[in-house]
Protein backbone atom coordinates (compact mmCIF):
# COMPACT_ATOMS: atom_id res chain seq x y z
CA UNK A 1 0.00 0.00 0.00
CA UNK A 2 2.90 2.51 0.47
CA UNK A 3 3.91 2.07 -2.88
CA UNK A 4 0.50 2.96 -3.89
CA UNK A 5 0.83 6.21 -1.54
CA UNK A 6 4.05 7.55 -2.72
CA UNK A 7 2.76 7.09 -6.56
CA UNK A 8 -0.87 8.49 -7.14
CA UNK A 9 -2.12 8.68 -4.31
CA UNK A 10 -0.70 12.42 -3.48
CA UNK A 11 -1.55 14.86 -6.14
CA UNK A 12 2.20 16.34 -6.13
CA UNK A 13 3.06 12.56 -6.77
CA UNK A 14 2.29 12.61 -10.42
CA UNK A 15 4.05 15.77 -11.44
CA UNK A 16 7.43 14.38 -9.43
CA UNK A 17 7.30 11.01 -11.40
CA UNK A 18 6.69 12.68 -14.73
CA UNK A 19 9.31 16.00 -14.56
CA UNK A 20 11.70 13.97 -12.42
CA UNK A 21 15.25 13.26 -14.00
CA UNK A 22 15.70 10.06 -15.70
CA UNK A 23 17.98 8.72 -18.19
CA UNK A 24 15.27 8.96 -21.02
CA UNK A 25 12.35 10.30 -21.57
CA UNK A 26 9.44 9.69 -19.31
CA UNK A 27 7.33 10.17 -22.42
CA UNK A 28 7.48 6.27 -22.56
CA UNK A 29 5.58 5.20 -19.73
CA UNK A 30 3.21 7.77 -19.84
CA UNK A 31 0.45 5.66 -20.91
CA UNK A 32 1.68 2.56 -18.47
CA UNK A 33 -0.88 1.74 -15.73
CA UNK A 34 0.59 1.57 -12.44
CA UNK A 35 1.35 -1.83 -12.47
CA UNK A 36 4.05 -1.16 -15.35
CA UNK A 37 5.41 1.31 -12.89
CA UNK A 38 5.46 -0.70 -9.64
CA UNK A 39 7.51 -3.61 -11.01
CA UNK A 40 10.44 -1.23 -12.37
CA UNK A 41 10.05 0.02 -9.01
CA UNK A 42 10.91 -3.48 -7.41
CA UNK A 43 13.59 -4.42 -10.11
CA UNK A 44 15.17 -2.48 -13.30
CA UNK A 45 14.90 -6.20 -15.16
CA UNK A 46 11.27 -5.35 -15.89
CA UNK A 47 11.90 -2.44 -17.70
CA UNK A 48 12.11 -2.45 -21.46
CA UNK A 49 15.66 -4.59 -22.38
CA UNK A 50 16.63 -1.23 -24.36
CA UNK A 51 16.53 0.70 -21.27
CA UNK A 52 18.22 -1.72 -18.88
CA UNK A 53 21.46 -0.03 -19.47
CA UNK A 54 20.21 2.74 -17.67
CA UNK A 55 19.00 0.46 -14.57
CA UNK A 56 21.16 2.24 -12.02
CA UNK A 57 20.33 5.86 -13.16
CA UNK A 58 16.36 4.38 -13.05
CA UNK A 59 16.80 3.54 -9.43
CA UNK A 60 18.60 6.69 -8.68
CA UNK A 61 15.42 8.78 -9.68
CA UNK A 62 12.76 6.46 -8.38
CA UNK A 63 14.93 5.93 -5.32
CA UNK A 64 15.05 10.27 -4.85
CA UNK A 65 11.43 10.45 -6.03
CA UNK A 66 9.66 8.72 -3.47
CA UNK A 67 11.86 9.91 -0.41
CA UNK A 68 11.14 13.56 -1.97
CA UNK A 69 7.58 12.42 -2.19
CA UNK A 70 7.82 10.68 1.11
CA UNK A 71 9.21 13.69 3.00
CA UNK A 72 6.53 16.56 1.55
CA UNK A 73 3.85 14.77 2.37
CA UNK A 74 4.60 14.33 5.83
CA UNK A 75 5.52 17.82 6.36
CA UNK A 76 2.45 18.47 4.45
CA UNK A 77 0.13 16.23 7.00
CA UNK A 78 1.76 16.77 9.94
CA UNK A 79 3.20 20.21 10.38
CA UNK A 80 1.24 22.04 7.79
CA UNK A 81 3.90 22.94 5.61
CA UNK A 82 3.41 24.18 2.01
CA UNK A 83 6.01 23.47 -0.61
CA UNK A 84 6.09 25.23 -4.62
CA UNK A 85 5.77 22.06 -7.10
CA UNK A 86 8.39 23.99 -8.93
CA UNK A 87 10.52 24.09 -6.15
CA UNK A 88 10.32 20.09 -5.42
CA UNK A 89 11.37 19.67 -9.22
CA UNK A 90 14.39 21.19 -8.99
CA UNK A 91 15.22 19.78 -5.49
CA UNK A 92 14.86 16.03 -7.62
CA UNK A 93 16.47 17.28 -10.47
CA UNK A 94 19.36 18.66 -8.25
CA UNK A 95 20.03 15.52 -6.22
CA UNK A 96 19.86 12.87 -9.03
CA UNK A 97 22.66 15.15 -10.87
CA UNK A 98 24.72 15.31 -7.57
CA UNK A 99 24.66 11.28 -7.17
CA UNK A 100 25.04 10.97 -11.09
CA UNK A 101 28.17 12.98 -10.77
CA UNK A 102 29.44 11.30 -7.75
CA UNK A 103 28.95 8.09 -9.57
CA UNK A 104 31.01 8.97 -12.95
CA UNK A 105 33.41 11.68 -10.84
CA UNK A 106 33.10 14.62 -11.97
CA UNK A 107 32.74 17.79 -10.16
CA UNK A 108 29.49 19.08 -9.05
CA UNK A 109 30.33 23.03 -9.56
CA UNK A 110 30.59 21.87 -13.48
CA UNK A 111 27.46 20.59 -13.64
CA UNK A 112 25.68 23.90 -12.18
CA UNK A 113 27.99 26.12 -13.59
CA UNK A 114 26.67 28.88 -16.50
CA UNK A 115 28.79 29.01 -19.10
CA UNK A 116 29.51 31.56 -21.72
CA UNK A 117 28.78 30.80 -25.05
CA UNK A 118 32.06 30.40 -27.70
CA UNK A 119 33.00 33.80 -29.24
CA UNK A 120 30.91 35.37 -31.77
CA UNK A 121 27.84 33.42 -30.26
CA UNK A 122 25.04 34.58 -28.35
CA UNK A 123 23.16 32.30 -25.37
CA UNK A 124 19.85 32.68 -24.30
CA UNK A 125 18.85 31.22 -21.41
CA UNK A 126 14.83 30.52 -20.11
CA UNK A 127 13.25 29.78 -16.69
CA UNK A 128 10.05 30.15 -15.08
CA UNK A 129 8.83 30.31 -11.62
CA UNK A 130 5.59 29.42 -10.25
CA UNK A 131 3.76 31.71 -8.29
CA UNK A 132 0.40 31.22 -6.60
CA UNK A 133 -1.90 30.54 -9.84
CA UNK A 134 0.81 32.34 -11.98
CA UNK A 135 3.68 31.15 -14.33
CA UNK A 136 6.51 33.76 -14.44
CA UNK A 137 8.81 33.63 -17.03
CA UNK A 138 12.04 35.09 -17.61
CA UNK A 139 14.63 35.20 -20.41
CA UNK A 140 18.01 36.76 -20.88
CA UNK A 141 20.43 37.33 -23.89
CA UNK A 142 24.36 37.32 -23.29
CA UNK A 143 27.46 37.54 -25.15
CA UNK A 144 30.87 35.62 -24.50
CA UNK A 145 31.81 38.27 -22.15
CA UNK A 146 28.74 36.89 -19.85
CA UNK A 147 27.59 40.93 -20.80
CA UNK A 148 23.78 40.98 -20.15
CA UNK A 149 22.16 42.11 -23.83
CA UNK A 150 18.88 41.47 -23.48
CA UNK A 151 16.01 40.67 -20.56
CA UNK A 152 12.53 39.73 -21.01
CA UNK A 153 9.49 38.76 -18.71
CA UNK A 154 5.88 37.43 -19.17
CA UNK A 155 3.44 36.63 -16.82
CA UNK A 156 0.67 33.57 -17.36
CA UNK A 157 -2.08 32.17 -15.78
CA UNK A 158 -1.44 29.24 -15.02
CA UNK A 159 0.15 26.10 -12.60
CA UNK A 160 1.67 23.47 -14.53
CA UNK A 161 5.53 23.76 -14.28
CA UNK A 162 6.24 22.27 -17.54
CA UNK A 163 3.68 24.69 -19.19
CA UNK A 164 5.58 27.43 -17.89
CA UNK A 165 8.83 25.82 -18.96
CA UNK A 166 7.48 25.90 -22.62
CA UNK A 167 6.29 29.37 -22.74
CA UNK A 168 9.28 30.64 -20.98
CA UNK A 169 11.36 28.91 -23.69
CA UNK A 170 8.74 29.99 -26.47
CA UNK A 171 9.83 34.00 -25.30
CA UNK A 172 13.73 32.35 -25.84
CA UNK A 173 13.26 31.54 -29.17
CA UNK A 174 11.15 34.67 -30.64
CA UNK A 175 13.80 36.43 -28.75
CA UNK A 176 16.17 34.65 -30.65
CA UNK A 177 14.68 35.10 -34.01
CA UNK A 178 15.54 38.52 -33.66
CA UNK A 179 19.35 37.75 -33.95
CA UNK A 180 19.25 37.12 -37.40
CA UNK A 181 22.98 37.39 -37.87
CA UNK A 182 24.17 35.58 -35.15
CA UNK A 183 24.66 32.19 -33.47
CA UNK A 184 22.37 31.15 -31.28
CA UNK A 185 22.25 28.82 -28.21
CA UNK A 186 18.88 28.07 -26.20
CA UNK A 187 19.37 26.69 -22.79
CA UNK A 188 16.83 25.19 -20.49
CA UNK A 189 16.92 23.29 -17.54
CA UNK A 190 13.96 20.99 -18.31
CA UNK A 191 15.14 17.76 -20.31
CA UNK A 192 11.66 16.90 -20.77
CA UNK A 193 11.17 20.04 -22.64
CA UNK A 194 13.97 19.50 -25.19
CA UNK A 195 13.38 16.33 -25.30
CA UNK A 196 10.31 17.06 -26.91
CA UNK A 197 11.51 20.01 -28.94
CA UNK A 198 14.42 18.31 -30.41
CA UNK A 199 12.93 15.06 -30.78
CA UNK A 200 11.06 15.69 -34.38
CA UNK A 201 9.47 11.51 -33.85
CA UNK A 202 8.10 12.11 -30.05
CA UNK A 203 4.52 13.45 -29.93
CA UNK A 204 4.54 16.46 -27.64
CA UNK A 205 2.48 16.65 -24.67
CA UNK A 206 -1.09 17.56 -25.51
CA UNK A 207 -0.18 20.43 -22.95
CA UNK A 208 2.71 22.26 -24.45
CA UNK A 209 2.11 20.87 -27.91
CA UNK A 210 1.37 24.12 -29.85
CA UNK A 211 4.99 25.85 -28.14
CA UNK A 212 6.68 22.80 -29.28
CA UNK A 213 5.30 22.61 -32.87
CA UNK A 214 6.17 26.89 -32.71
CA UNK A 215 9.69 25.97 -31.54
CA UNK A 216 10.11 22.94 -33.74
CA UNK A 217 9.23 25.36 -36.90
CA UNK A 218 11.88 27.67 -35.48
CA UNK A 219 14.24 25.16 -35.75
CA UNK A 220 13.75 24.12 -39.30
CA UNK A 221 13.59 27.97 -40.47
CA UNK A 222 16.13 29.59 -38.65
CA UNK A 223 19.22 27.51 -39.09
CA UNK A 224 21.76 29.73 -37.55
CA UNK A 225 20.11 28.87 -33.97
CA UNK A 226 20.55 25.59 -31.99
CA UNK A 227 18.59 24.12 -28.77
CA UNK A 228 20.91 22.86 -26.22
CA UNK A 229 20.20 19.22 -25.12
CA UNK A 230 21.04 19.33 -21.15
CA UNK A 231 21.72 15.68 -20.39
CA UNK A 232 23.89 17.36 -17.29
CA UNK A 233 21.80 19.82 -15.47
CA UNK A 234 22.78 23.76 -15.85
CA UNK A 235 21.95 25.75 -13.32
CA UNK A 236 21.45 30.07 -14.49
CA UNK A 237 21.15 32.05 -11.40
CA UNK A 238 20.34 35.13 -13.83
CA UNK A 239 17.69 33.51 -15.36
CA UNK A 240 16.15 32.65 -11.90
CA UNK A 241 16.19 35.17 -10.57
CA UNK A 242 14.98 37.08 -13.04
CA UNK A 243 11.65 34.73 -13.70
CA UNK A 244 11.55 35.24 -9.97
CA UNK A 245 11.35 39.09 -10.48
CA UNK A 246 8.86 38.60 -12.86
CA UNK A 247 6.24 37.52 -10.43
CA UNK A 248 6.82 41.01 -9.06
CA UNK A 249 6.35 43.59 -12.14
CA UNK A 250 3.66 45.48 -13.09
CA UNK A 251 4.97 45.91 -16.60
CA UNK A 252 6.29 42.98 -18.49
CA UNK A 253 7.88 42.67 -22.23
CA UNK A 254 11.83 44.08 -22.57
CA UNK A 255 13.23 45.10 -19.21
CA UNK A 256 15.87 47.83 -19.64
CA UNK A 257 19.65 45.85 -18.54
CA UNK A 258 20.57 48.61 -16.91
CA UNK A 259 17.36 48.59 -14.11
CA UNK A 260 18.24 44.67 -13.42
CA UNK A 261 20.28 44.80 -10.19
CA UNK A 262 23.61 44.36 -10.17
CA UNK A 263 23.80 40.89 -7.81
CA UNK A 264 21.25 39.69 -10.67
CA UNK A 265 23.78 40.49 -12.87
CA UNK A 266 26.47 39.01 -11.39
CA UNK A 267 25.05 36.19 -10.05
CA UNK A 268 26.57 33.88 -12.60
CA UNK A 269 30.29 35.25 -12.11
CA UNK A 270 32.57 32.65 -11.59
CA UNK A 271 33.20 33.68 -8.13
CA UNK A 272 29.28 32.67 -7.58
CA UNK A 273 29.59 29.08 -8.85
CA UNK A 274 29.40 25.73 -6.66
CA UNK A 275 26.51 27.36 -4.63
CA UNK A 276 23.10 25.28 -4.52
CA UNK A 277 20.00 27.50 -6.15
CA UNK A 278 17.33 28.16 -3.39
Amino acid sequence: MWMLHVSWDFPTSIILWRHGRWPFSSEVFASSPIQCWLKFFLSFQNLPRKYQQFGNLVMLGIAITIDTIWTTRNKQVREGKSFEIFDLIRSVQRRYAAHQAAWVGKEMTCLICWQPPTEGMLKINFDVAVRENWLCAGVVCRNHHGEVLRVRTQKFRGRDPLKGEALAARIAFALAEEFVDTDILIEGDSLLLVEQVENLHLQADWMIEAEVSTMRSFLRTHLAGRFAGLLEIVINYLGHNIAQLAWNLVIHGDIDVDLIPQDFVNCDAPASYGRELS
